[in-house]
């Protein structure tokens, strides 16, 4: 585990950290396929993946038909609490591959980091909501990006749900922390995509 890539933020920071390390040391590696290394070296999806859109409400849309239509276990971002989601991607770490991150690491990738928060705000206001939704983008990244397709079978069968994107959409905020959960806007859109020919 490259702790590197790894960024933890808020109160229960060294809480985390060592739950993660251990999740991690019990990770079984699964074998990553054409597929996964594809994902991992390229920047993009490709424009037949129905994962690039023209804006950021519509990436966040683009992304939760992908889930729905791929028949995973979800729920919608707004039932989860920080706490939950903080347990989801724990979970999905268990199965993360190494390789994966040495990827992002050579590349300087953003899909390199993993960035937890939590805060202190009271549950339903706007502060704790913006948390929750970059948590919500987080758990899907590390879904999305850390663990190999055959390993998303195994984390299924263990009946974790994930959390879709917001339906509310992306917020429009200068937090750096939100701002970093939920940078997937940048590599989904179209807009961006003249910028590079790699795209998976």
């Amino acid at each position: 585990l490259k702790l590197q890539f790894l960024y933890f933020i808020g109160h229960s920071a060294s809480k985390m950290l060592r739950g993660t390390l251990l999740l991690a040391a019990l990770h079984c590696a699964s074998s990553l396929g054409t597929s996964d290394l594809t994902r991992a070296t390229m920047s993009k999806p490709r424009a037949t993946s129905g994962l690039l859109a023209k804006t950021k409400p519509e990436v966040f849309t683009s992304i939760n038909d992908y889930m729905v239509k791929g028949g995973h276990r979800v729920a919608n971002c707004e039932q989860f609490t920080h706490e939950q989601l903080t347990d989801v991607t724990s979970k999905i770490l268990m199965y993360r591959d190494s390789s994966l991150a040495s990827i992002y690491e050579k590349k300087s990738d953003k899909r390199g980091r993993i960035v937890y928060s939590q805060d202190r705000h009271e549950k339903g206001s706007a502060a704790y909501n913006m948390t929750r939704d970059g948590l919500c983008a987080q758990a899907l990244m590390a879904w999305a990006h850390h663990i190999p397709t055959e390993a998303r079978g195994n984390l299924k069968a263990t009946g974790v749900v994930l959390p879709l994107m917001p339906a509310s959409g992306p917020i429009d905020t200068h937090d750096e922390t939100y701002n970093a959960q939920a940078s997937c806007t940048a590599c989904h859109s179209v807009s961006e995509l003249k910028s590079t020919n790699s795209t998976y």
